[in-house]
């Protein structure tokens, strides 16, 4: 039997929420209780008040996410319905999820995007973004770095590299 070497469809780069370049540094924070229903790719910040992970709500909370919730390649195929997909993967309020804190990670991308571009978890469209400072003032220091490290169209699939901490 011969080996496939023609495919009929293009094939993506990757799942949202996976790791993208596994080789290179990568790290995970003790799994944390998620505060509402989330999604792999999506950026999050510690509540200290509930002591749980939640999404950004506001401009101001868009600047203190530091993580992005995680997931393995055997959770997407679970939840697999036909399709090159991760729709359908979430986690439900209350359970524990992965949280990468420092490596290379696919994600949605919101808008069209060059790699190097500094990049920030848009709260209202669940999407990443460019960042572009508003004041370049105090008030646009964020807590956690984020790049594009690849090209991007709206709605594609993009790799983010988490980058130190700041502050916390």
């Amino acid at each position: 039997m011969p080996i496939q070497s023609v495919f009929n469809r293009y094939q993506q780069a990757g799942f949202v929420g996976t790791i993208s370049r596994p080789d290179a540094p990568h790290m995970y924070d003790d799994p944390g209780k998620a505060a509402v229903t989330l999604q792999p790719g999506w950026g999050v910040l510690f509540d200290r008040t509930n002591g749980n992970w939640k999404l950004p709500t506001s401009a101001a909370e868009q600047l203190q996410v530091t993580h992005i919730v995680g997931t393995g390649i055997g959770v997407i195929q679970t939840a697999m319905s036909g399709e090159n997909s991760d729709v359908g993967v979430s986690f439900a309020a209350g359970t524990m999820v992965r949280l990468l804190k420092f490596g290379c990670v696919y994600v949605k991308c919101g808008e069209a995007v060059k790699k190097g571009d500094l990049a920030q978890f848009d709260y209202a469209t669940s999407t990443w973004k460019r960042y572009n400072p508003s004041s370049g003032t105090v008030a646009d220091f964020r807590t956690k770095t984020f790049v594009f490290m690849s090209d991007g169209v709206a709605n594609g699939i993009v790799e983010v590299s988490a980058e130190a901490q700041s502050k916390f």
